[in-house]
């Protein structure tokens, strides 16, 4: 399976919040739409917003699928599900119920010998699924339950009820192909 992603940076706005879109490249050389994502105006991290259509980049849409933070350098990333973040005051539903924010997962980078310049190690961080092929719902109150930090505590332990060996994904070293151009390097 390969995907692609691309970058819309035309229109008014779209210079200083882009559009991608997520494609699944067919063998057949078609593309298909598979998630959207934009860059959220009013925020003061890097916070996307990620939807089912390519035309409702909205939050209250119902392509609604997510959003993506993350920390200040850029290194490690958290994708949110729909409902309140447990840090802000809670505003109860029609039934007096808080229903908060779902993690979905989490990406970190680690930086390589060349420090920030070329290739780093990602490792994908999921929830893992129950005995009855179900997903492990990761729903923390607090930073101290969210998946980085269970990551972090953790390290060979478990992560959302089952093995970091069943949740963990981390990206294959980089192959440089011939056809394609060696990237140039100066210095030493």
């Amino acid at each position: 399976m390969k995907c692609r992603i691309t970058r819309d940076k035309k229109g008014l706005d779209r210079g200083m919040y882009p559009t991608y879109y997520l494609h699944l490249e067919r063998e057949d050389h078609k593309k298909v739409f598979l998630l959207a994502g934009r860059r959220r105006k009013k925020s003061s991290t890097s916070n996307y917003l990620i939807s089912a259509d390519p035309t409702d980049l909205s939050r209250d849409g119902e392509s609604f699928v997510g959003k993506v933070r993350s920390n200040l350098v850029g290194t490690k990333f958290t994708i949110y599900g729909s409902g309140l973040n447990p840090v802000k005051p809670p505003k109860p539903g029609p039934e007096g119920t808080v229903t908060y924010r779902e993690e979905l997962a989490s990406v970190v980078y680690s930086t390589n010998v060349l420090g920030f310049k070329g290739p780093r190690k990602m490792t994908v961080l999921i929830p893992g699924m129950t005995g009855d092929r179900e997903r492990v719902e990761i729903r923390p109150e607090s930073e101290h339950h969210s998946i980085l930090e269970r990551y972090k505590e953790g390290g060979d332990g478990e992560l959302a009820g089952v093995t970091q060996q069943d949740s963990r994904l981390e990206r294959r070293d980089p192959e440089l192909r011939p056809q394609l151009p060696r990237p140039r390097h100066s210095g030493v």
